[in-house]
């Protein structure tokens, strides 16, 4: 099965990853995918947490510190293991493909070192041979 990468460019100033996250964890909950947030490090989980507690009422997930599957439909997460089928991708790092992954969601800010960081992504998943798909969010 190919793997599919969507990224989700964010084509204007103010736009905010956060509220264009909890749309995607909220278009994902409703789909009934479980989601895996691949985040650079503790302190973005910890805000990424808040927001996904005031983004217009609830979603449910779980910040995952140990190595254990989640039992929530929506997980942070600081490493590549344990991931959902479907994870959005937050690192630095482009993700690798493994046996139950399906599809990965690119956020892309509108500020220039983040968008060669994804163009990197973009590369690495095209050499993969992965179906790719943009989305500009205005």
């Amino acid at each position: 099965m190919t793997v599919q990468a969507d990224f989700y460019l964010l084509d204007r100033p103010g736009l905010e990853l956060e509220s264009v996250l909890c749309t995607l964890v909220r278009k994902a909950w409703t789909a009934g995918f479980k989601t895996s947030i691949l985040v650079k490090d503790a302190e973005q989980a910890k805000k990424l947490d808040e927001a996904l507690w005031q983004d217009s009422g609830f979603l449910a997930h779980e910040i995952l510190s140990t190595e254990k599957h989640s039992q929530a439909p929506t997980s942070l997460v600081t490493t590549a293991k344990h991931l959902q089928p479907l994870v959005i991708n937050l690192s630095s790092q482009p993700l690798q493909a493994f046996n139950k992954l399906q599809r990965v969601l690119e956020i892309v800010p509108n500020q220039a070192s983040l968008r060669q960081q994804s163009r990197d992504h973009y590369r690495n998943y095209q050499q993969l041979g992965w179906q790719l798909k943009m989305h500009k969010i205005r």
